[in-house]
């Protein structure tokens, strides 16, 4: 072997051999250690995996990873040296998995398993090889379940494609938000033909074949944006074939198992085109094995991986310590209400109420004005815990059974004199009734438009030993022709103030 084909981390091989078993000893110490600490979150993101179609691939990354990082076959000409600035990345993610276990956001804490596993590669094997491995690592992220908050736009999007095409086709459709009505019945772009699914995997899998096949970014930008493109427009085109076949056979074909195979179809033919549009154009004097060259190791102390270790389980224990304080079930300490200025409170409502089974409290009630009726569903929690979040994905507006989302939208209304984004979603029960909701979730005397600040907030006071009981207020304006649901929603959130017997004030906003 030439000098020119060794990296500058080269050393002999038969040396290189004992160190690389220690090195893989200590990154599966590592890796199992932070993995048995917070095994919540790896259990949780383990269960996505299988449960949900949009996150299948996530199986496949790590092996994946794995193997891009062994055909580079870098234990020939390099040797790995153990290095501290990867228990400063465990560190960062045994911090991130802290902050996810406080605020209970599972996307920060799956994301932290990811950089556990990049902290420990640099502990284990050094900056050097970790940099030579840059891209397997990076492309771990895939294994996290991301992109949920995508959904409604995507549906948004598909069902305006899908309605066009159907009119150009001749098929007279009418669209309302996410349901089509053509002259064989009403179709809902559902949630799972949004396209997310579609999309997540031709970004991991256009990105390995881009990293494969070109050493050009400007290649490698442009097969990506091919595949995302293409993606998108594969899911139209499919939803579009179901909706029309359905329409001219009148449900005979497009509501059955072909659904899906049409699915399958469609996407194997995406894939395939890939690959072979990438084969066709790949650069072919690329080696993996030369792509990068990393600089010199600066060496490091073998106590990298026991202080590693010693870190991962002070985290672990700390963090069970800070989070203790709120195990406890409280109680509530008054009633809570509503009071919007001109709006008069006139009892229990039966139209419609907020899903929350995980709620400790749950209460809806009718509000009249001179020009408008709204309903508000609050539902109180003791605490936020596992099972029962405030502001989880358990607690929302529809149910999916009696009253299901057709459309979601993003507007500005002043709360209470605040002006804030809020999100409006459109519902609709089967007698064909419609209303607009817009949720807003109350915590520690604060009203929160932005899951995340929420989510940040109970973060923040469970660390800080300070209680959790909050909740979250939905208020509804029922749809008709001589009244608009969302003039009614203004008119009720502006004036809107949260009465809190145990408080002397009314709540700020944030």
């Amino acid at each position: 072997m030439t000098n020119a084909a060794i990296s500058p981390i080269t050393i002999a091989q038969g040396s290189a051999r004992p160190e690389w078993n220690s090195a893989r000893l200590a990154f599966g110490l590592l890796v199992g250690a932070f993995a048995l600490a917070f095994h919540g979150s790896a259990v949780t993101m383990s269960m996505i995996w299988l449960s949900s179609s949009v996150y299948h691939h996530g199986m496949f990354v790590a092996p994946i990873s794995a193997w891009l990082i062994l055909r580079r076959k870098d234990w020939r000409v390099a040797a790995p040296v153990a290095d501290y600035l990867g228990v400063a990345v465990l560190a960062a993610a045994a911090v991130a998995q802290l902050i996810a276990q406080a605020s209970g956001v599972d996307l920060i804490g799956h994301a932290s398993l990811v950089i556990a596993i990049i902290g420990a590669v640099i502990t284990a094997f050094g900056r050097a090889l970790a940099a030579r491995w840059a891209f397997p690592l990076a492309f771990l992220f895939f294994m996290v379940p991301f992109g949920e908050e995508a959904t409604p736009i995507l549906q948004g999007w598909a069902s305006s494609a899908i309605a066009a095409a159907l009119n150009f086709s001749g098929v007279e459709t009418a669209r309302d938000g996410f349901m089509l009505t053509t002259s064989a019945g009403r179709f809902e772009v559902a949630a799972s033909c949004a396209g997310l699914r579609f999309l997540l995997a031709s970004a991991m899998i256009s990105l390995l074949i881009a990293h494969l096949a070109f050493t050009d970014w400007r290649k490698r930008a442009a097969c990506v944006a091919f595949a995302l493109t293409a993606a998108i427009f594969a899911n139209w085109l499919r939803a579009y074939l179901i909706v029309l076949a359905a329409t001219i056979t009148d449900r005979r074909i497009g509501v059955g198992p072909e659904h899906v195979i049409l699915g399958w179809i469609f996407y194997s033919a995406l894939i395939v085109g890939l690959i072979a549009l990438a084969r066709r154009h790949a650069d072919r004097n690329f080696s993996p094995a030369h792509a990068a060259q990393a600089a010199t190791p600066r060496q490091a102390a073998k106590a990298a991986t026991p202080l590693g270790l010693m870190l991962i389980a002070a985290a672990a224990l700390f963090s069970g310590a800070a989070l203790s304080t709120n195990s406890a079930r409280a109680e509530f300490t008054a009633p809570l209400g509503l009071h919007a200025e001109g709006f008069i409170n006139t009892g229990a409502s039966a139209l419609w109420q907020a899903y929350a089974p995980n709620a400790d409290e749950i209460s809806t009630n009718k509000y009249l004005s001179e020009e408008a009726v709204v309903i508000a569903s609050i539902a109180r929690f003791t605490h936020d815990r596992k099972g029962a979040e405030i502001g989880g994905i358990d607690t929302r507006a529809a149910d999916g059974d009696q009253w299901r989302r057709v459309s979601v939208s993003s507007t500005r209304m002043s709360v209470n004199g605040v002006a804030r984004h809020v999100r409006v979603e459109r519902l609709e029960d089967p007698a064909g009734r419609k209303i607009d909701v817009v949720a807003l979730a109350y915590l520690g005397g604060k009203t929160y438009a932005s899951s995340a600040a929420l989510k940040f907030a109970i973060g923040a006071r469970k660390l800080a030993g300070r209680t959790t009981e909050g909740g979250v207020i939905f208020v509804a304006a029922e749809e008709s022709e001589n009244v608009d649901a969302e003039d009614s929603l203004r008119q009720f959130l502006a004036g809107m103030e949260l009465i809190d017997a145990s408080r002397s004030s009314t709540p700020d906003q944030d």
